[in-house]
């Protein structure tokens, strides 16, 4: 299960160990955001035009009774399927990478597992494409910018498991506000990374040009995937707003 609180307080952790990071109070703000339905994020996500994967929405009945409607088991890429109860943020269940034979048995099982109530949730399936990285991105009102993004799936970083034992290194990237400059934490000769992570915000809508260009505050939530089979690209998971 998901627990929008324990990113949030792992977020909000390490950002008081960062000199340009954002500040606990604003932290504290933009967990309020996570609060609200996975939609809002997905919406969001349309709204600023971000890259993102198809996006359907049905009642968790519905899909129990029209699973192929909503699931083309024959598609060559996979799945991710999130069930949440409305109005409650901490039951929320998901899983990606699924073929799709693989949706409705997952469905099951956590509706077993979890004794849920299939009247009461809803549920949200979106294509999923294997994630060669994944991270967030924080953007502050006062234009500090903070990138956090690891090698692997992005739901190591939403759900608060990452560990650098476990899971390799952590890519962060800073830029101060005032000189408009950008701080790796990794040299770039040995994990060619830093042009996808400029181009990933880059996506993000922007004002201003070179050191002076502002970006939309709020958080974002991304990978980089290969839908080519060749050459990465990003696609945004969530986005909340500014704080």
């Amino acid at each position: 299960m998901a627990n929008s609180d324990k990113t949030m307080s792992r977020f909000g952790a390490m950002m008081q160990t960062i000199p340009d990071a954002p500040t606990r109070s604003r932290v504290a703000q933009l967990a309020e955001a996570f609060t609200a339905p996975r939609k809002v994020g997905f919406d969001r996500l349309i709204e600023l035009g971000l890259p993102h994967y198809e996006i359907k929405y049905c009642t968790l009945d519905y899909f129990l009774i029209h699973p192929n409607e909503i699931i083309n088991s024959d598609a060559a890429h996979l799945w991710f399927a999130l069930i949440e109860k409305p109005g409650d943020s901490k039951t929320r269940y998901r899983r990606g990478g699924m073929r799709g034979a693989e949706v409705l048995p997952f469905i099951q099982k956590t509706i077993s597992e979890n004794q849920l109530d299939s009247h009461e949730f809803e549920m949200t399936v979106t294509e999923n494409y294997v994630q060669e990285y994944g991270g967030n991105i924080l953007i502050d009102a006062d234009g500090k910018i903070f990138v956090e993004c690891i090698k692997g799936n992005q739901g190591i970083m939403a759900d608060g498991s990452y560990s650098r034992s476990e899971h390799g290194e952590l890519f962060t990237v800073t830029c101060d506000s005032h000189f408009g400059s950008f701080k790796y934490s990794w040299e770039d000769a040995d994990v060619p990374l830093r042009h996808y992570i400029l181009d990933t915000l880059m996506h993000i809508p922007h004002d201003g040009s070179g050191r002076n260009m502002k970006f939309m505050p709020g958080y974002y939530e991304f990978t980089l995937v290969k839908k080519d089979g060749k050459n990465l690209e990003p696609i945004f998971l969530d986005a909340r707003k500014g704080i």
